[in-house]
């Protein structure tokens, strides 16, 4: 079983729910499964092996890569190896994916996929304090991507082994939607699922986290996110606020300006500046152990900012 949708819409919320429940383990996001896919085709083992040696999922999770299969061969082999690990025997196991979810279903073609959406407004804000982008209008992209990758996932995966979540569902009548999601899985809802304040850094579900776009962000704000979204936006049930505003030529360059900006900001106080210059120089040049020993040191800052 596979968590699926946009970065900051809840996918981690719905993962310690799912993973307190005493028959389902939702192990971790496994990223590296499908973020180097964003092309046709697979990498070779080589090629895959020289790319995880760098990825901080991976190195976090130390699973042994198993030749002989090719690509599917060892993402199916950590997968397993995982549920080895870390499954404690229960009868559901799965995972979270934010990278190319439509590359899932031809790597995992029986899972079934539990997809969450959360208004895109809330989303793009949200990005700007994880430091990705610095305006709304860039934080949008996470969110499309993400949900034409789930139309994608949609296009492959009969109904019967998909279901839609609604963040704002989740966090409002939390009890009742996970007794949807469980039916789907086919086991009982447990009250279980709604405790995991009690061991992970996380609290439980809170109300006054849906629709802070309302108040957290300025007309023109959202008027950016609507038109980025559009139609999308629409289809997934979310209704605009503002009419439809477009940027002009001017304004797009402002804003690409202000989210250089404040990337770079953000980059430089969490890294430090000479590891920052280090590392934008180390991905421009052919410079192979240059860049990859930076990159780790990139990673063990990173770690040490998760929750």
């Amino acid at each position: 079983m596979i968590v699926v949708g946009a970065l900051r819409a809840g996918t981690t919320m719905l993962r310690l729910m799912l993973d307190h429940h005493p028959e389902i383990c939702i192990f971790a996001e496994f990223e590296e499964l499908t973020r180097c896919l964003d092309r046709p085709g697979y990498p070779s083992v080589d090629e895959y092996e020289a790319w995880l040696s760098t990825d901080r999922h991976a190195l976090l999770k130390g699973l042994e890569v198993e030749r002989g299969g090719g690509f599917v061969g060892v993402v199916r082999g950590f997968v397993r190896q995982a549920y080895e690990r870390y499954g404690m025997g229960k009868p559901i196991f799965g995972f979270t994916v934010h990278a190319n979810p439509h590359r899932l279903p031809e790597l995992f073609p029986a899972a079934r996929f539990i997809h969450i959406v959360r208004d895109p407004r809330d989303v793009a804000r949200s990005c700007i304090g994880m430091g990705w982008v610095g305006t709304v209008h860039h934080g949008a992209d996470y969110w499309i991507r993400a949900e034409r990758g789930w139309d994608r996932v949609v296009r492959e995966v009969p109904p019967e082994r998909r279901i839609d979540v609604r963040y704002e569902a989740l966090v409002r009548s939390p009890a009742e939607v996970l007794g949807e999601i469980t039916a789907f899985l086919g086991v009982e809802y447990h009250p279980a699922m709604l405790e995991y304040g009690r061991d992970t850094t996380y609290e439980a579900p809170d109300p006054r986290l849906v629709e802070q776009w309302r108040t957290k962000l300025s007309p023109r704000e959202i008027e950016l996110v609507e038109a980025r979204c559009g139609a999308l936006m629409e289809a997934r049930g979310y209704v605009r606020a503002r009419p439809h505003r477009p940027p002009t030529p001017v304004e797009r360059l402002r804003l690409a300006a202000e989210n250089r900006r404040w990337r770079t900001k953000f980059n430089v106080e969490r890294l430090g500046l000479p590891l920052y210059l280090s590392w934008i120089t180390s991905q421009r040049l052919p410079l192979e152990r240059w860049r990859a020993s930076v990159q780790l040191r990139v990673n063990e800052i990173e770690n040490a900012h998760v929750r």
